[in-house]
């Protein structure tokens, strides 16, 4: 698989995705790039002043890993699928760092008080359905 000369197709993937443009060169720069976006939404997120709401809690939280699941989830499918040394060896080189990010999230003390503080509200309380189990999944 040829490496494209543009910019990284894993930092921001297409509905399209263009498998024949990505390369094992582009994983380790772009899932790094895409952990710092991440731990970056976190912090923010936890500390956010102001008043919680589902939005700016709950959802903000559901989203702030999507680029690099879908990022992570390309790499995977195309390492299943056409996989070559070195892009094995890149996903191989991504793998600790990102299943370190993901079990350091429900870690994260000053994230889980934003989250508790939201859970605290008079809008937590009022949530039904699926919000309502969100929300108790995370809390």
């Amino acid at each position: 698989m040829q490496a494209s000369t543009g910019t990284n197709p894993l930092l921001s993937v297409p509905f399209r995705i263009p498998f024949d443009q990505i390369g094992a060169d582009q994983v380790e720069p772009a899932i790094a790039t895409l952990l710092e976006d991440a731990r970056a939404r976190i912090e923010s997120l936890a500390n956010q002043p102001g008043e919680r709401t589902f939005v700016n809690t709950m959802s903000a939280l559901d989203q702030l890993s999507e680029p690099l699941d879908v990022a992570m989830a390309v790499v995977r499918h195309l390492e299943a699928v056409a996989t070559y040394p070195e892009l094995r060896a890149a996903l191989n080189a991504v793998q600790p760092a990102v299943s370190a990010f993901y079990s350091g999230i429900p870690l994260n003390e000053a994230l889980w008080g934003t989250i508790k503080g939201y859970a605290a509200t008079g809008e937590a309380s009022s949530l039904s359905g699926e919000r309502r189990r969100f929300l108790k999944k995370n809390c």
